[in-house]
């Protein structure tokens, strides 16, 4: 055979071919108008056997799409639940077992509920709640619906992503991790957008306008408390009853640990029949033995030195505070004449005298 003849050959067979294959692909896609249900179901049911849950699929929504049939619904879900499709195929298979009478949902009821519970256990159900009224609700991505929504809405387990919105609002989302068979609550209430602030100029008075400060004020007698308008900081009582609470709460640290001190003492001396003695830090009986009951006595007894100087430490301390700042509070009566308020205060000033230099404190109501 020469070369000529070969390629005329080859030509032909690719003819025949292509022909097949569009004679395939008509076949495939015109069966919707003269192929049973039945008989298109039957060809789904070949490709999952086949492993091609994916076509067979195609073929159940063509079917169901046309005769919204409880064995296309059964089909179409089982399928879905083959490809991890949990939403979908929860949807449809509960379609199907709502006509028990179907012969084909009869015949098969009992695998279709033991799909249905596999199903459920990855799907949880969420309730959402909130406002404004109509917001769109969104759910991975995929809208399901406007608040307030009718029931809870069925998603696939593992982190979900809520997402809600409405002109004029802020746009809000949520995300929740929910295990199969979760049923959660959601409350999402939108907050409406603010107006951006209009930047309004504020007048600048004319200097002759601007009233200079008192005199008495420009230069503060030292230990004065600071004020810009003449009244007290609304801190300075906060800060003066916590100092007093706190010094309190250190005295009663320092008198328990007292107490709880010589309690422990007298349990080390008693302890072990009254033989132990301390040496070096250790607790030990008359022959120089370590005794464990009295080494933790003992140490029980120098942890409560500790809290002693702690508590009675701080006690001060924060007494001390208090004083300083009752001494020096002002008075709660109102302002008297001249419009200036007075304040307790420390003035001290500078003294030349014959004996030497010194300073002069004093106290005023």
């Amino acid at each position: 055979m020469n070369l000529r003849a070969l390629a005329v050959l080859l030509a032909a067979l690719s003819c025949l071919l292509g022909t097949a294959r569009t004679g395939l692909l008509g076949g495939t896609l015109a069966f919707a108008s003269d192929e049973s249900d039945d008989a298109v179901i039957a060809r789904g049911v070949a490709l999952r056997k086949e492993g091609d849950d994916q076509a067979a699929r195609d073929l159940f929504l063509k079917v169901y799409e046309r005769s919204h049939s409880a064995r296309a619904a059964g089909q179409l879900g089982l399928a879905e639940q083959a490809l991890g499709r949990w939403e979908e195929a929860e949807a449809h298979l509960r379609e199907a077992l709502r006509s028990p009478d179907d012969p084909w949902v009869k015949k098969n009821h009992d695998a279709l509920s033991r799909d249905m519970l596999l199903i459920k256990s990855h799907i949880a159900r969420v309730e959402i709640v909130g406002e404004p009224e109509g917001a769109e609700l969104l759910i991975n991505g995929r809208a399901v619906g406007k608040l307030p929504l009718s029931g809870p809405i069925s998603t696939s387990a593992g982190s979900v992503d809520i997402e809600a919105r409405a002109p004029g609002y802020q746009h809000e989302m949520r995300t929740l991790t929910l295990t199969g068979g979760q049923y959660q609550r959601l409350v999402m209430r939108l907050q409406k957008d603010e107006p951006a602030p209009t930047a309004r100029a504020t007048p600048v008075p004319p200097a002759s306008m601007v009233a200079a400060p008192p005199a008495s004020t420009a230069n503060p007698p030292v230990g004065a408390a600071p004020s810009t308008d003449g009244r007290p900081s609304p801190l300075r009582p906060i800060a003066k009853w916590s100092a007093l609470g706190l010094a309190g709460a250190g005295l009663a640290v320092g008198i328990t640990s007292s107490v709880v001190r010589a309690n422990k003492l007298d349990q080390f001396k008693s302890a072990n029949g009254g033989v132990c003695v301390e040496m070096n830090g250790r607790a030990v009986d008359g022959d120089g033995n370590p005794v464990a009951a009295c080494q933790v006595l003992l140490d029980s007894y120098k942890s409560m030195r500790t809290w002693q100087i702690v508590g009675f430490v701080s006690a001060g301390v924060f007494a001390a505070t208090w004083l300083a700042l009752f001494l020096t509070e002002p008075p709660a009566s109102s302002e008297p004449q001249g419009g200036v308020a007075r304040a307790h205060s420390f003035v001290c000033a500078p003294t030349a005298e014959p004996t030497g230099a010194g300073a002069t404190c004093l106290f005023t109501m």
